[in-house]
This record gives structure tokens, C-alpha cells and sequence, in this order.
């Protein structure tokens, strides 16, 4: 399963999270439905609302999921409670779905193999929906790990940075112009703006990722060209901590929003 808005795991006490917390983002969601040798027209045209599962058995590991309440609120319904059908295990799931007692949501890559197999079916949902987990790491700060973990969590942030980084670039696809917009300590008063192109900049491997990265991510990912992309610096003054807007950083955002509302209306 995979911001928006967020899945979360319990909330763990922030003293518990010193080391290391990583949100993965599962970009590929798969809602399985019953055998296709099984008769069964709720399901047969391939693509369903969200609302619709709740007719059907919901089988999930546990009853404290945050699945559930996600699926409600992004669905505007709620399960019944006997439509909840808790079977402990990824591997219980799919056992249960091939003797068509129900469906589920999860991520594609545990079903990859069935799938390729034809013992489950794909159903994708119309609406437009995400789902995303935290996952955190947690150790003692004076224990050392084996070098084999160090390097298994070392290879698990850069899956972030670049999962985060693809579905950033993503937000691009379909769209006829972007405009990105940043503050800026360097941009000319009141504000600046440019025509952009991707690059590999030396923003590539890092959380604060520059839009020409990102541009950069979606040409690779989806092999062809971004849309026309610019961005829009504002002149800014101050940038500690807790400090106000000054009058001529609130003057210099007018001038942008101004400026912004006349290049949506060009089209």
C-alpha cells in the first residue's frame, strides 16, 4: 500500500525517535477482488469506487490498522463491524481471497507473483487516492549495529530519497504548465522569475531537492520531456527562526500573488 492525507503508524514517544524515522511511500496500491473463475458481477468491470467495499468482506492483519480509518475518510463511509474480517497475515489474506471469502488492499509488490499468475485480480479504484505509512526504526543511542544492518538501513533512506523524490516528480504528469515558487535571499526585488529545465544538480541525493532535480527525476522516470516548468523567487529579508515578515517581505509577496493570478489567467 503507499501524502494525502497521511497514513500513520501508533504514535510513538518522540524520546523514541532520536535515530532514525522513515516514511515509505508505497507508490503502488492494489485493491484484490475474488477469483476471476468465480462469478461475480459487483466486480467485474475492473474499476470501483472506494465507497463499494464496504458491501464486501474487508480482510485486514489486524483490527487496529489505520487502514481502515483511512479508507473511511477518503471513501465518506463507514464498515460495518462485521464486514471486518481480521486474519493475521499478508499470506492469510491472499489463502482467503483465493477461496473468495473477500477482498483487501495491499501493496503490489507482495502479490506481484499471483498476479503474474492469474490467482488474484487487480480491480483499480476511480478515485484518486494514496496511501502512505510511517515506519520507524528504533535502537538503543550506545549500541553498535552490525555493519550487515547499517548498510540494509542505509540502503532503505536512499529508497526514500528516491521514492519521495519520483512521486514528487510525478505531480508533473498531465500538466500543462508548472510554476514553482520559493522564497529566495538572492532573487531581485520584489520578485524574479525564469524558465527552468531539468538538471542533476548537486541537490540530487539530498532532502531539500531543487526543482530542476525534480525535473530531472521525471524525465527519467516517465522518458519524455517535463511540461514547461518556471519558478517564481520571492525577495525575502530575514530568515531565523520565529521571526515576522517584514513589511517589504509582505510587499514583495503581494507583488507575487499579483503576478501569479495574471500568468493562471493567460491559460
Amino acid at each position: 500500500m503507499p501524502t494525502i492525507p497521511a497514513l500513520t503508524m501508533p504514535i510513538v514517544r518522540p524520546a523514541l525517535i532520536a535515530w532514525y524515522e522513515a516514511c515509505v511511500h508505497f507508490a503502488d496500491v492494489v485493491l484484490l477482488n475474488r477469483r476471476e473463475d468465480v462469478p461475480n458481477k459487483i466486480w467485474e468491470r475492473g474499476t470501483r469506487f472506494l465507497a463499494e467495499i464496504q458491501k464486501e468482506n474487508f480482510l485486514v492483519t489486524n483490527r487496529s490498522t489505520s487502514l481502515i480509518p483511512y479508507l473511511e475518510q477518503a471513501g465518506k463511509f463507514h464498515f460495518k463491524a462485521e464486514k471486518i474480517c481480521v486474519v493475521g497475515s499478508v499470506e492469510a489474506i491472499k489463502q482467503s481471497i483465493y477461496e473468495n471469502l473477500g477482498v483487501s488492499i495491499v501493496s503490489e509488490s507482495a502479490v506481484k507473483q499471483e498476479l503474474r499468475l492469474g490467482l488474484l485480480h487487480r480491480v483499480d479504484l476511480l478515485e484518486n487516492i494514496t496511501l502512505m505509512r510511517r515506519i520507524y526504526c528504533i535502537r538503543r543511542k550506545d549500541t553498535v549495529l552490525p555493519l550487515s544492518t547499517e548498510l540494509f538501513l542505509n540502503s532503505i533512506r536512499e529508497h526514500i530519497h528516491t521514492k519521495g523524490r519520483e512521486l514528487d516528480a510525478l505531480d508533473l504528469k498531465g500538466r500543462q504548465r508548472v510554476l514553482f515558487v520559493d522564497a529566495s535571499a538572492n532573487a531581485a526585488a520584489p520578485f524574479t522569475i525564469e524558465r527552468i529545465e531539468p538538471a542533476r544538480d548537486s541537490s540530487f541525493t539530498t532532502h531539500a531537492v531543487s526543482p530542476q532535480a525534480i525535473l530531472q527525476v521525471f524525465r527519467e522516470v516517465e522518458a519524455e520531456p517535463p511540461p514547461p516548468c518556471w519558478l517564481l523567487a520571492i525577495r525575502g529579508d530575514a530568515w531565523e527562526l520565529g521571526t515576522a515578515p517584514s513589511d517589504s517581505a509582505r510587499q514583495n509577496l503581494q507583488e507575487a500573488l499579483d503576478w501569479g493570478r495574471r500568468w493562471i489567467a493567460q491559460g
